[in-house]
Formats: structure tokens, C-alpha cells, sequence
């Protein structure tokens, strides 16, 4: 049994990459830090879950982004614009889109729709996704246990915590609301 809801585990951490992401891989780390996964395990099958993430996008922009493109000639007018960073051969960015949360599956299908060889692409997710698991899979692991040790604390004093990124999202984003001209 205890076999069977370790690899079922797994299976989640993998799905749950490919269609979430960071969220459901901190999870799975969370569990293998407790002692209810394998941590390597964990790793590997979040770094499969983002490599099949990348390549169903990247496949999907190579296969049918230009046709998406041609059937929207405002947004295809703008598209050698967009295109720009991808044609540079700017390591930084291509190693960094996959932590922009939020865009990377756009990205991804930009680098389909880009001339980004499979060849520069696979080097790209490779490397990438190696640091991505890194960066959360240690994030995950020292952090749990400030987590589990504070979790009391953080059920009692959720509404302030809430309305406290709130208000801070707020602070940030109204100056920039106001400053735009109404015919935006």
C-alpha cells in the first residue's frame, strides 16, 4: 500500500507541475521533507513534469502559433516586436522566462513561434529546468519546517496576512491606475 501512494504521489507531483506548477511542487517537496516521499524522487518528477510542460508548449507555438498569428493581423503586425528578445541570443533571458510566473506558458509557445532550433531549445529547458528544481526544490526543503513549526501562527493571523498583501498590491498598483489616461 505504502508503495502504491509513493508512486501515486509522484505521479501528482509530475501532473501537477505540468499543469500548475511552483504551488504543487513546493507540495510534493513539503511531503518528501515530512517523510512521506522520496525527496530525490520528488525532484525528478517535478524536473520530467517541467520538461513535458516546455515541450507541449514549445510544439504547440511551433505547430500552430503563426496560424494563430496570420488569423489576427492586429496582433501579427506587433509580432516582429514581441519576437525581438527571442532572436537575440540573450542566455539570461532564455534561462530566466521560467520563473516569470504567468508568462511562461506564452513565452514557451513564443519560443515555438520564434526561430529557436529544437536543438537551442532543448539546451534551454535542460538548463533551465535544472534550476528551477533547485531554486524550488531547496526553497521547499529549508523552508518546511518554518512552515509545519509556524502553522498555527500563520491559521490565526491569515485575514491579516491577507488583507496586508492586499493593501501592499494596492499601494503599488493605484499610483500606476491613477497616472493612466482615461482612454486606455
Amino acid at each position: 500500500m505504502e508503495a502504491y501512494l509513493l508512486s501515486l504521489g509522484l505521479v501528482a507531483v509530475f501532473l501537477g507541475v505540468i499543469l500548475e506548477g511552483e504551488f504543487l511542487f513546493l507540495t510534493g517537496v513539503v511531503f518528501a521533507k515530512t517523510g512521506h516521499l522520496d525527496y530525490t524522487a520528488v525532484l525528478f518528477a517535478g524536473y520530467l513534469g517541467i520538461l513535458t510542460h516546455d515541450w507541449l508548449f514549445f510544439i504547440l507555438g511551433k505547430t500552430q502559433g503563426k496560424a494563430f498569428f496570420d488569423q489576427r493581423p492586429e496582433l501579427n503586425k506587433r509580432l516582429g516586436k514581441i519576437l525581438t528578445p527571442f532572436h537575440k541570443n540573450n542566455w539570461i533571458f532564455f534561462l530566466s522566462y521560467r520563473f516569470l510566473i504567468g508568462f511562461r506558458m506564452i513565452l514557451i509557445i513564443l519560443f515555438g513561434i520564434s526561430d529557436v532550433s529544437f536543438k537551442k531549445f532543448f539546451l534551454v529547458s535542460s538548463f533551465g529546468g535544472i534550476l528551477w528544481v533547485a531554486f524550488y526544490g531547496g526553497l521547499g526543503y529549508f523552508s518546511t519546517d518554518f512552515i509545519i513549526n509556524n502553522l498555527d501562527w500563520l491559521k490565526e493571523h491569515k485575514l491579516t496576512l491577507f488583507f496586508g498583501a492586499i493593501t501592499i498590491l494596492l499601494v503599488y498598483m493605484l499610483p500606476k491606475l491613477l497616472a493612466r489616461p482615461l482612454d486606455e
